[in-house]
């Protein structure tokens, strides 16, 4: 059986082109619960067939050589409005071990969000829960709009 070769170089796998995974060039050192916003929404729409929205949105704050800064928002309401909206804000750091770009950082956004998916899952049940007294689960994914 022929040993496949692979080396790393400039950030690619050459045997196939595959982008090194980003998350190998940095480090997570925190997840903070920035902002939490969260209202009923008092309506008369008659319509009982509602559709739960998640909708995630980004802005990289900072990255320099030592340091990767994202800010992640994340509303959840229903379509058509009823019920509550909720709105959550996270800020995740990322300590650089090796030199990254802007263009490498917005390919991988997803990935890099990935970290507050888990939380936000749990505070949107828990939040909901108190607002109408059964806890709305969404799935821990970062899905961007």
């Amino acid at each position: 059986m022929a040993k496949k070769e692979t080396k790393k170089e400039e950030g690619l796998l050459i045997e196939k082109g595959i982008p090194a995974d980003i998350t190998k060039k940095v480090g997570l050192l925190s997840v903070r619960l920035e902002k939490l916003n969260a209202q009923i929404i008092e309506t008369d729409n008659q319509v009982f067939a509602h559709k739960v929205k998640q909708d995630w949105s980004y802005n990289i704050k900072k990255l320099d050589e030592k340091y990767l800064i994202l800010v992640a928002n994340c509303k959840v309401n229903f379509m058509p409005e009823a019920y509550y909206e909720i709105n959550l804000s996270y800020s995740i750091v990322y300590r650089i071990h090796e030199a990254i770009t802007m263009e490498e950082v917005e390919k991988e956004v997803p990935r890099l969000l990935d970290p507050c998916s888990d939380v936000n899952s749990l505070l949107v049940a828990q939040i909901s829960d108190k607002i109408v007294d059964s806890p709305l689960i969404i799935p821990p994914v970062v899905t961007l709009t």
